[in-house]
């Protein structure tokens, strides 16, 4: 199912380019697969994640979810809003933009970490996570695609939840299983 969205996806917004959706082998299907898509009026991404939070992290750990930004600036608002629901994050942003500090954080990103994680995109290149919250609040296709395409197999199934500001995604947040209008 998500195989068919990201090719659509690609489609409607990529066409001409060469990143396609992969196609899976049958081992690979992802059994308990939820897909949500929450479209929300600017401004309202940080109080629709911190709900969406709550439903994705059913019959889960914090330890296998990411939440995926499209900004640095995001990626700390949500840090700084989880820890004040008493939730600890790991980022791989540094509060003070040290980009040997945010090397050595990535690194260390997934290692024992029972933290919520919370990235922008670019960073998460050529990571997968089980649940994951994306957030999406520009038009840039490439990383919206990234970031959709991250999802791997969990053990107590996999949720990808989107939580989308940019007007232009709506049509295709539209042909998801779970569409949320909140505009």
């Amino acid at each position: 199912e998500l195989t068919g969205l990201l090719a659509d996806f690609g489609e409607r917004y990529q066409a001409g380019q060469a990143d396609v959706a992969p196609v899976l082998p049958a081992q690979q299907e992802i059994p308990m697969l939820t897909l949500r898509w929450r479209q929300v009026t600017p401004g309202h991404e940080l109080a629709a994640i911190l709900e969406e939070l709550d439903e994705v992290v059913k019959g889960g750990t914090y330890s296998d979810l990411g939440i995926l930004t499209s900004t640095r600036i995001e990626t700390k608002k949500i840090e700084r809003a989880l820890k004040l629901r008493g939730i600890k994050p790991a980022s791989t942003v540094a509060d003070d933009g040290d980009k040997g500090v945010e090397r050595m954080l990535k690194r260390y990103f997934f290692q024992g970490r029972e933290k919520v994680k919370v990235t922008p995109v670019p960073n998460f290149k050529g990571r997968e996570i089980s649940r994951a919250i994306v957030l999406l609040s520009g038009p840039n296709a490439a990383t919206a695609y990234t970031a959709l395409s991250r999802l791997s197999v969990g053990d107590f199934g996999s949720s990808l939840s989107v939580i989308s500001s940019e007007p232009s995604f709506e049509s295709f947040g539209r042909t998801w299983p779970h569409f949320f209008d909140e505009v």
